[in-house]
Parts: structure tokens; sequence; C-alpha cells
């Protein structure tokens, strides 16, 4: 007959196990598929909601969490718990963001680093600025513009300044319109 295990080797027995249990729920939760939008940002609206189950209806308490710099009217279709939104201005469709990890955008998850991004970065750009905000009532951010201006689009990486970790993407198809009111870009 073996020895009788003691209360506390008990204990702790289910406290590794429980830890354990907790680990990999963690890494099956964090290695999920995520899905690539890059593909869909320029197409229409029922495409999108189609591809990926959402839909999207004018949100305008989102529009302050977008970093634009535009002379036109922003409106936007989304956000919040969806994760994704379509940016318009004066009604003409100009964007689309993504600020849940369900997503990914060129390469960039919600949640990487500034070195990930450097390694993973796959929009073709000329220049990049930046630009400090308060990117959701967070706390300060800051928006790096990475710009084509050959191509008049640019993607915006949002950086919470705690953390240093990506916190949304946007992209504009025209960087003219939506950063118009800065000056010297």
């Amino acid at each position: 007959m073996g020895r009788k295990k003691s209360t506390s080797e008990i204990v702790l027995t289910w406290i590794i196990v429980i830890g354990i249990a907790v680990a990999i729920g963690w890494y099956i939760k964090d290695s999920r598929t995520r899905i690539d939008v890059t593909g869909l940002i320029n197409a229409e609206k029922s495409t999108i909601e189609t591809e990926l189950g959402l839909e999207l209806e004018n949100n305008p308490k989102m529009v302050k969490k977008i970093y634009e710099y535009s002379e036109a009217e922003l409106t936007v279709e989304g956000g919040t718990s969806l994760g994704v939104a379509l940016l318009y201005a004066d009604g003409k469709r100009k964007g689309f963001h993504i600020d849940d990890k369900r997503y990914t955008m060129f390469g960039i998850e919600i949640g990487d680093n500034v070195v990930d991004v450097d390694n993973n970065l796959a929009y073709d750009y000329e220049g990049t600025f930046e630009v400090l905000n308060d990117y959701m009532d967070q706390g300060i951010s800051k928006g790096v513009f990475y710009y084509n201006e050959a191509k008049n689009d640019c993607l915006i990486i949002v950086y919470n300044d705690a953390t240093g970790l990506v916190v949304a993407l946007t992209y504009y198809s025209d960087y003219k319109k939506m950063t118009e009111e800065l000056s010297g870009v």
C-alpha cells in the first residue's frame, strides 16, 4: 500500500493542474485564427458584412476614437464591440478601421509591439510621421502614419503609450483628404 497524500500535497496538485489548464486556455485563446481583412479594405459594405458576419450601423460615438484630420464631416459605421468600422468623409467612403484581436491588416495584429510591426508590416509606404492623441479615452496614444503619396493612401498604426502595443489600425484610401488639416505633411 502506498503512502497517503497529505492535504497540502493534494491542494498543491490541484493548484498545479488548474494552473496548467488556465495556461492552456490562454494559449488557445491567444492563438486562435485571426481574420486578415486587408483584402476587404476597399470592398463594398455588404461584402464586408457577409464576409465577417457583421452588421455595420452608424456609430457617432466612434468618431472621436478615429485619427483623422480632414475638414470633412467624419461618420463611422461599426466599431465598438464589432472591432471593424467603415469611415466616411462627407458621406464618401474613405477608410477602414480595426481595433480587435480577431482581425489583422497588412500583417499587423492588435497587441503587436514596435518590433512586430517593423518585422511584419506589409504596407508599401514612402514615409512616416507621428501624431499624439487620446485613443478611446484610455490615455495618451500615438498614431504612426505610414503614407504612400503616389497611391494617395495611408495606414495609421495606433500605439498605447503606456504599453507600447498596437491598439488600432486605420487605412485611408485618400491620404490627402484625411490629413489636410495637418501642417507640414
